[in-house]
C-alpha cells in the first residue's frame, strides 16, 4: 500500500537525489548537511543557496553576511500572505495533546505557548510570550535537537508570530527551524519512520516537507522539497481512503490522528495561496472528512479511540469547512450540535436535525477498505456499530443510544474434534444491506478443510437492538466447540439475570439486556453451553456446542420501555417435508420482550423445498422477522 519514499520510479525522489550532489560547501534543502550548529550567524546566511526568484534584499543582505540587515528584511517580509484570523486556526487546534507519542514537559511547554499565541497581540507576542520562547529556546543543551513533533510546532508558532518577536528571538527560531528541516530533508531516504505510526509518517514525509518548503521558499531546494512533501500527501490520500473517501481498516484507531496531518497542510497551503490539493484530490478528501464525521459519536470520539482522548470534534469541525462543506451541510449541522464542551443537552442538540430536508442515512461499507458503519440516524444519540475486519478477528465498536456499550476484538474460537482451528485475516464482507428497517452485514471467513464462519450484524434503524451472531458450517459429523467474547468497554457492570440466561450490562443512563437465543431460557435446563461474564473486565462469554453446524446469536436490546418488562425465548422447529431439521441444517429462535416478538431463521444446508418455521414456509437462507398484535410476521431482513 506505501510507495517507499527512495522508489527509484518516484519522480520527486529523484529530483532530491540530484540536488545531493550538489557542491557540498553550500547549504540547501535535499543534501548533504554541514556542521550547522559550528557555524556563526554570518557564515550561516552565506552558506545558503537561494532559489531563482528569492527576493533580491534577502540574498544581498546574507551573501554579505550583514545577519541584521537580514533578520530586519525578513520580519518586514512577513513570513505568509496570511490574515491573522487565518493563521489563528492554524496548528495546535488541530493538534490533540494525544498525537504526542511520549509527551514531555518540555513539548508540552511549547504546545501551551503555541495555544496562547493563537489569540495574543502583538504586543503580548513581542513581550511575554518572547521570554518564555526565548527560555524554551535556553533550554535546548547544546548537542541536543528538537524532535520531530517539536520542530512542526516551532514551525507553527514561526508562521503567526515571526514578524512580532523582537529580532533576537525571531533570529534564533528562524535558524533553529530553517535548520532542523535542512537535517529532515536529508534524512527523507534514510529508514526514518520504519516503526513510526501512519501519522507520524505522514507527518515528517508528507507534512513537514509541505510545511518547510512554503516557510522557507527563498531557501534553494525548497520547491523540490515543497513538492515531495506534496506528493507524499497526495499518495497517502490516494493508497489509504477508497474512491469515496473511506479510510482503510487498520487506520480507525488513529484516524485524528492521521487526518490532522493533512488538515494542518491544506491550512498552511492557503495561507501561502498555494493550494495542496487538485480538484479530484480535494473531492476525495471532502469525501473523507464526511465519513469521518458520520463516524464521531455523540461523546465527540473516533471509533476505537479512547475515551479518555481529546474530543475529535474541534479537529473535525476544522476538516470539514477546510474540505469546503457548506454551513447546513449535514457533516456540520451534526458537528454543531456538539457544545465546545460536548455536553450540549439531548433538546438543545435534537434541534440542529429538526429542520431542512430528509438527510441520507450515514452509513459506511467498503469491500476495500474493510470496514462497515452501522448507523440508524445523524441525531447526536444514533444507535452506531463499526465493524473493522482487516485482520484475524473483527474489531467492532457499538454505540447504544449515543453511549459506548462493545469495543475492541469480538474474538472467536473454534475446536473441531478437539483440534482448534486457526483464523487469519481472511474475513470478506459477502452481505451488505441498509434500508428504513435496518443496516445488516454479513462476514465470511473459510478454511481449507471446507468449514465456513459466517458473522452476522445487523442493526435496528428504528428499535434500539440489535443482532451479532455466528454461523459454524461445514463440519461433517464433527464436534464443534465454539465460544465467543463480546468486547465490554471497562466501567460497565455485568449482571446475570437469576432466573434465565440473560445478562444485564450498564451504568447510569445505559441499560442493556443480552439474550443468547441457541441456549435454553431457563437456567435450570441443563445445556452444553454457558453465556456469562469474563473476570477481569474480560467481557461477555458465550459458549456453545454442536455436531456439524451450529447458530449462535445473540440480541442486544436497550429500548427504554422494554427496560424491565418480561423476557423469554425458545428455539422453535424448524421442518421440510414434514421432516424436523437439526441444528446442522437449519435453526430457528423466537424471543419475545413485553409485546415485542423477533423471530431468527438461518440455514445452514440449501433446501430442497421451502422450509416451515413458526407457520412461514421459506427457502432463503436468513429471515430476521417481526410478529405484529395480529400475530403475523413482518420480515425486516429477508437473504436469498
Amino acid at each position: 500500500m506505501y510507495r517507499s519514499v527512495c522508489d527509484p520510479l518516484d519522480r520527486s525522489w529523484r529530483v532530491l537525489k540530484a540536488h545531493s550532489v550538489m557542491d557540498e560547501k553550500r547549504v540547501a534543502f535535499c543534501q548533504p548537511v554541514l556542521a550547522l550548529a559550528e557555524l556563526s550567524e554570518a557564515e550561516f546566511l552565506r552558506a545558503l543557496t537561494w532559489e531563482t526568484g528569492a527576493r533580491k534584499s534577502l540574498v544581498s543582505a546574507a551573501a554579505g553576511g550583514k545577519v541584521n540587515r537580514f533578520y530586519c528584511k525578513l520580519q518586514q517580509r512577513g513570513f505568509s500572505a496570511a490574515a491573522p484570523a487565518a493563521a489563528s486556526v492554524v496548528g495546535v487546534r488541530s493538534l490533540p495533546h494525544g498525537e504526542l507519542p511520549e509527551e514531555t514537559e518540555r513539548t508540552a511547554t511549547l504546545i501551551e505557548l503555541l495555544e496562547a499565541l493563537q489569540t495574543a497581540k502583538p504586543k503580548r507576542v513581542a513581550g511575554r510570550h518572547a521570554r518564555e520562547l526565548s527560555a524554551w529556546l535556553d533550554g535546548l543543551q547544546t548537542d541536543e535537537r528538537p524532535s520531530v513533533i517539536e520542530l512542526q510546532l516551532l514551525l507553527e508558532v514561526l508562521l503567526p508570530a515571526g514578524s512580532d518577536l523582537p529580532f533576537d528571538v525571531c533570529a534564533r527560531l528562524w535558524r533553529l527551524a530553517l535548520s532542523e528541516s535542512l537535517e529532515l530533508s536529508a534524512e527523507l531516504d534514510e529508514s526514518r519512520g520504519s516503526q513510526a505510526s501512519d501519522s507520524e509518517r505522514l507527518m515528517f514525509q508528507g507534512e513537514l516537507p509541505w510545511q518547510a518548503g512554503l516557510l522557507f521558499s527563498d531557501v534553494g531546494g525548497a520547491e523540490v522539497l515543497r513538492e515531495f512533501g506534496r506528493q507524499h500527501l497526495s499518495e497517502q490520500l490516494e493508497d489509504r481512503t477508497d474512491s469515496y473517501g473511506t479510510p482503510q481498516a487498520d487506520l480507525l484507531g488513529e484516524l485524528a490522528l492521521w487526518l490532522a496531518p493533512f488538515v494542518r497542510a491544506i491550512l498552511w497551503g492557503k495561507a501561502f495561496s498555494n493550494p495542496l490539493w487538485n480538484m479530484e484530490e480535494a473531492a476525495r478528501f471532502r469525501q473523507l472528512t464526511g465519513t469521518a464525521v458520520s463516524l464521531c459519536s455523540a461523546n465527540g470520539r473516533l471509533p476505537f479511540h479512547s475515551d479518555d482522548g481529546t474530543s475529535a470534534v474541534a479537529l473535525l469541525d476544522v476538516a470539514t469547512k477546510t474540505a469546503g462543506w457548506k454551513k447546513q451541510s449535514v457533516p456540520l449541522r451534526y458537528l454543531q450540535s456538539f457544545r465546545r464542551n460536548g455536553s450540549a443537552s439531548g433538546k438543545q442538540r435534537q434541534k440542529v436535525f429538526q429542520a431542512g430536508k430528509k438527510t441520507k442515512n450515514p452509513v459506511v461499507q467498503s469491500d476495500w477498505a474493510r470496514v462497515a458503519c452501522l448507523r440508524s440516524s445523524w441525531k447526536p444519540k444514533a444507535d452506531m456499530l463499526v465493524v473493522a475486519h482487516h485482520g484475524e478477528q473483527p474489531l467492532i465498536e457499538l454505540t447504544a443510544n449515543g453511549q459506548r456499550l462493545l469495543s475492541g476484538v469480538w474474538n472467536i474460537a473454534l475446536a473441531v474434534d478437539g483440534k482448534q482451528l486457526e483464523f487469519v485475516n481472511q474475513w470478506t464482507c459477502t452481505c451488505w444491506h441498509s434500508d428504513t428497517d435496518a443496516d445488516y452485514l454479513e462476514m465470511q471467513l473459510s478454511f481449507e478443510n471446507g468449514i465456513q464462519v459466517e458473522r452476522q450484524l445487523l442493526l435496528s434503524r428504528t428499535d434500539r437492538y440489535a443482532l451479532l451472531a455466528d454461523v459454524v458450517s461445514g463440519a461433517g459429523d464433527g464436534r464443534i466447540e465454539y465460544s465467543s467474547t463480546l468486547p465490554v468497554v471497562q466501567g460497565l457492570a455485568i449482571e446475570a439475570d437469576v432466573p434465565s440466561r440473560e445478562c444485564r450490562i450498564g451504568r447510569k443512563g445505559l441499560r442493556v439486556r443480552a439474550f443468547p437465543l441457541a441456549l435454553p431460557d431457563d437456567r435450570v435446563l441443563s445445556s452444553a453451553g454457558s453465556f456469562s461474564a469474563v473476570d477481569g473486565d474480560g467481557g461477555i462469554e458465550l459458549k456453545q456446542v454442536a455436531v456439524g453446524g451450529l447458530y449462535a446469536p445473540l440480541i442486544l436490546d436497550w429500548h427504554k420501555q422494554r427496560r424491565r418488562q418480561e423476557a423469554d425465548w425458545r428455539t422453535v422447529t424448524v421442518s421440510e417435508r414434514g421432516e424436523i431439521q437439526k441444528s446442522d441444517v437449519a435453526s430457528g429462535h423466537r424471543l419475545r420482550i413485553g409485546a415485542h416478538q423477533l423471530l431468527l431463521y438461518r440455514s445452514l444446508q440449501q433446501p430442497v423445498l421451502p422450509r416451515a418455521v413458526l407457520g412461514q414456509h421459506t427457502s432463503n437462507e436468513t429471515l430476521i422477522g417481526q410478529f405484529d398484535a395480529a400475530g403475523d410476521v413482518t420480515p425486516i431482513l429477508i437473504v436469498e
